[in-house]
């Protein structure tokens, strides 16, 4: 498991701790948020992650990540 952090920007905005598994993807931690549709993308590169991605491994624990929420 990995401890991340999730900023929301725009309507709903916030801040949310996650643990996320293998195996989780980018639309389970919208979905988690309640921000389908958003986009989501890590500090570093600011790339946005497709909504079918792994995040187990293209993310670190500990790091912050920014959904930007239609």
């Amino acid at each position: 498991m990995k401890e991340i952090s999730v900023t929301v920007l725009g309507g709903r905005g916030g801040y949310h701790e996650f643990r996320i598994a293998p195996g989780a993807r980018t639309r389970d931690l919208l979905a988690a948020i309640g921000v389908a549709g958003a986009l989501a993308a890590a500090s570093r590169p600011a790339v946005p992650f497709g909504l079918d991605d792994d995040l187990y491994p293209l993310i670190e624990t500990g790091e912050q990540l920014t959904v930007a929420s239609p």
